[in-house]
Formats: structure tokens, sequence, C-alpha cells
């Protein structure tokens, strides 16, 4: 369990991202910064919370890895340290 006192936004945001997947198979940028304001609305990413993070960047194909999803991705890696 998270250190995070009950707080179950990691499985809000696990929802979130398996319907985003579900719909086309991918996710958008808007998608994205939907689950990321799920992390953040705490104003702290937990551990659970950059997994599912890393799991999602895990999926993006090169082809779906490009111009302004690209960019906010590296710079969602940078801000909350996720491989």
């Amino acid at each position: 369990m998270a250190s995070n006192d009950g707080d179950h936004s990691h499985i809000e945001m696990a929802f979130r991202t398996i319907n985003c997947f579900a719909n086309d198979g991918s996710i958008s940028l808007a998608e994205l910064e939907e689950i990321l304001d799920i992390a953040t609305k705490d104003r702290v990413v937990d551990e659970d919370e950059k997994r599912i993070l890393s799991n999602i960047f895990s999926k993006l194909t090169d082809a779906e890895l490009q111009g302004p999803l690209k960019i906010r991705v590296d710079e969602i890696k940078t801000k909350y340290n996720i491989d």
C-alpha cells in the first residue's frame, strides 16, 4: 500500500488509463493530461502513480510518441523522475 494514507488516486488513474487505451488503442495528449491531473490533485506524485505513468509511457509506440505528446512525456519523466 502506498504511504498516502488512503488516497486511491492511482486506482482512478489505472481505470482512466484502461478506458483511454480501450477506446482506440492509444492515448492522446488530452487524455494524458487528464490522467496526470488525477495524479497531481494532491500535489504529490507517489510511487504508485509514477508506476502507472511509466506503464503508460511504455505502451506508446514510436509512431505515437511524436510532436507535442513526446515533448509532454519527456517533461513528465524529467519532472517526476520516471524512467
